[in-house]
């Protein structure tokens, strides 16, 4: 089962996040990341047996950070740090 992370910053920028597993795939993960270029809070799917690090942006095909999503998580418009919060469970 996966989790729905919430992201909420006083600048303005929201994003809602499907991270972990769901019964679609079970070869797979999703992880919460953040792309740089793109400047966007993302989930990646990656098969189990690929290392973190090959992890690419959907978008602009350029490696993405992941974070903790427990600690504090700079907004990637403005650069305060909020917290990712859990607001749900998803399939």
């Amino acid at each position: 089962m996966g989790e729905i992370l919430s992201y909420n910053c006083r600048c303005g920028y929201k994003k809602t996040l499907n991270a972990g597993k769901g019964m679609r795939s079970f070869s797979s993960t999703n992880h919460a990341c953040l792309c740089a270029f793109c400047r966007e809070l993302i989930t990646v799917e990656i098969d189990d047996n690929t290392p973190k690090d090959k992890a690419l942006c959907p978008r602009c095909g350029r490696r993405v950070m992941f974070f903790n999503p427990q600690g504090g998580i700079p907004c990637p418009k403005c650069g305060l740090k909020n917290d990712l919060l859990t607001a749900g469970r998803w399939d």
